[in-house]
């Protein structure tokens, strides 16, 4: 289990600046939105972790617990320009509190030569709030995720790989669910295995999508990504090692070593 505390004083912090249409004293800032930064305390960071394993039947058998909850105190600023030569100003001081918990369980069986297998689920909520009040701009986000992987030996030489994962998103505006499976075929050849073929997918559904998001008083940032997508790998390995030479002077079996 872990406990930590984090306060920075003097931090550097955003402060958006926003600008009228009629804006004359700088006419290359009508009707912009200026990011400036500045010093100034009041954030801070709590956040507590845990992980708990319990194996059994000689560790064949093993169930995890992980969880997390991280909760952030960040200052930022917002300031609006009134009038056309920026005489006449509001600066507002906003406080975003960020709450972010997740927690996770995992089983796992071991069987030599036969199979390893995992199979894990997760949650995750983003939940922020902001001081300065505006429109659609305090959410909650929720992540879900489920997934398998192990490897299954058979015929002495052949594995089966496999890497499974279920994303579910909630409050993402315009997310899927993407589906995610990797997986490879081994064959090992030649004296002591030092040879292996292996045929590899990438992404067998073609759904590899990622979302973010980032958000403070003044907007909400959510990103969507598209990552490479399905994709085939045909690799062979050899191993080749090979030590040669004397012993260094004064090892067992060397000049002036004992033997």
């Amino acid at each position: 289990m872990n406990l930590s505390f984090t306060q920075t004083d003097h931090k550097i912090v955003a402060n958006t600046v926003t600008y009228p249409r009629n804006y004359k004293a700088d006419p290359r800032l009508a009707g912009a939105i200026l990011t400036k930064y500045q010093n100034a305390s009041g954030f801070y960071n709590v956040s507590a972790y845990y992980a708990f394993a319990k194996p059994w039947a000689k560790r064949r058998y093993s169930l995890f617990f992980n969880g997390k909850v991280t909760y952030n105190n960040n200052i930022s600023y917002l300031t609006d320009v009134l009038d056309s030569l920026g005489i006449d100003q509001t600066v507002q001081k906003n406080i975003a509190k960020n709450f972010v918990l997740s927690q996770g369980v995992r089983f796992r069986v071991d069987i030599p030569e036969v199979l390893d297998a995992e199979a894990s689920a997760s949650y995750s909520i983003n939940q922020s709030k902001n001081s300065v009040a505006h429109a659609n701009i305090d959410n909650n986000f929720q992540t879900i995720t489920l997934g398998t992987n192990g490897n299954l030996y058979f015929l002495k030489n052949w594995t089966l790989n496999y890497n499974y994962s279920k994303m579910i998103y909630e409050g993402f505006s315009g997310s899927t669910n993407p589906n995610i499976l990797n997986t490879y075929l081994e064959r090992r050849f030649l004296k002591n295995n030092i040879g292996t073929l292996r045929f590899s997918v990438y992404d067998v559904f073609s759904e590899n999508t990622g979302f973010t998001s980032t958000q403070n008083a003044y907007a909400i940032t959510q990103s969507s990504v598209n990552r490479l997508g399905r994709y085939y790998l045909l690799t062979i390995t050899l191993r080749l090692q090979k030590f040669v030479g004397r012993p260094p002077r004064g090892m067992p079996g060397g000049p002036g070593g004992g033997g």
